[in-house]
């Protein structure tokens, strides 16, 4: 998770407690995947609870409602009015926006076609995995890794809104077809297809994160300033359940001397995925001569993708245990792992410049 701000002296254990969560988050994450490794029975069994008949009206899965519970957590973190000033500089977004929808589909092409030539080597639900997590909009973590290097982060959360908005329009084109020719069932890439452009993705998208710009409007800052702690505290504590439970169930059919390999493959398709789009951020940012703070906007929000949207669109059209859900749930790890790299020769190049690098204050 992205650095933050120290807490002040007089702040509480709550606070303490999210502070430490925070800063030892990576490990967390890394201690998330061995746990599923070594013991995935609970995590299989917390994706197994379902509240209603599955694929009856109104039945949902216990861990879609508590995703929907962080994207609302995450809603709370945009501000209104930064998104606002984003709109000011209409080309530099437009850019960044188009960049975060053409090049999921150049670089997941790319991966599929280097693949051909090694039969068997890479599963294709695994490719279908990462080819969702590619089309998802910017993650809700992004400006806050923004604000850590000094960056935009108004630009930042308007990468963020705009791609939430237009990636299902985007995705639609290409992100169904691609599944049929990736051997998926077609009922899956219908499924897919509904999910990315319907009542579906306003219901358990848009909407929980809606309430919760919504919350944060009405509460105010004071108020919000109050609960950041346990909204931070609640916000790592649901992606490290979710990212346990839907690790141990897609883990769970495979044989165990295969699970250390289906796990390394996962972890390279991520790593191949965020490089490629930590690297277009930063060509943007070079090719349009942007300055310090818009390089940093471009660089994370470009580079970071809302995997907790890729795993809600997933766990409704899949099945639970399915791999595809592997490259996603890895996403997570490799992409804050490089975001921290990445922050790392931000602050160098500040101290460079005689400049002194910003604090953090995420908001999620």
């Amino acid at each position: 998770m992205p650095p933050t701000e120290a807490p002040p002296a007089a702040a509480g254990p709550l606070a303490r407690t999210a502070e430490v969560v925070h800063d030892y988050f990576l490990g967390l994450l890394a201690a998330c995947y061995a746990l599923a490794l070594l013991a995935p029975g609970p995590g299989a069994w917390l994706r197994s609870v379902e509240l209603g008949a599955r694929g009856a009206a109104g039945g949902v899965s216990l861990s879609q409602v508590l995703l929907a519970g962080l994207l609302a957590i995450a809603g709370v973190g945009i501000d209104p009015t930064r998104v606002r000033e984003s709109l000011l500089r209409p080309l530099t977004l437009g850019g960044a926006l188009v960049v975060k929808l053409v090049l999921p589909i150049i670089v997941v092409s790319v991966i599929a076609w280097l693949a051909s030539f090694w039969a068997g080597w890479l599963p294709a639900e695994m490719l279908l995995g990462l080819a969702i997590v590619a089309a998802m909009p910017a993650a809700a973590s992004c400006p806050a890794w923004t604000q850590a290097s000094a960056g935009d982060v108004a630009l930042a959360l308007g990468v963020v809104v705009g791609s939430t908005l237009l990636g299902p329009w985007a995705a639609q084109f290409w992100l169904p077809g691609f599944a049929q020719a990736a051997g998926a069932d077609p009922n899956i890439a219908h499924g897919i297809s509904r999910a990315v452009l319907g009542s579906y993705f306003l219901l358990w998208v848009l909407l929980p994160s809606a309430l919760g710009v919504a919350a944060r409007v009405l509460l105010g800052p004071d108020r919000i300033a109050r609960v950041r702690p346990a909204l931070r505290l609640a916000g790592s504590g649901l992606l490290l359940l979710l990212i346990y439970a839907f690790a141990a169930a897609a883990l769970s059919l495979v044989e165990v001397r295969h699970a250390g390999e289906r796990l390394a493959t996962a972890l390279s398709l991520a790593g191949a995925l965020c490089a490629a789009a930590f690297l277009a951020g930063w060509l943007l940012a070079r090719s349009t001569r942007a300055s310090g703070p818009t390089s940093a906007a471009l660089v994370y929000s470009v580079g970071m993708h809302n995997n907790g949207v890729a795993l809600l669109l997933a766990d409704t059209v899949l099945p639970r245990e399915s791999a595809v859900f592997l490259p996603i749930i890895c996403y997570a790890l490799v992409q804050h792992g490089l975001a921290g790299i990445v922050d790392a020769l931000f602050t160098r190049a500040q101290h460079a410049a005689g400049g002194a690098p910003a604090t953090a204050a995420p908001e999620q």
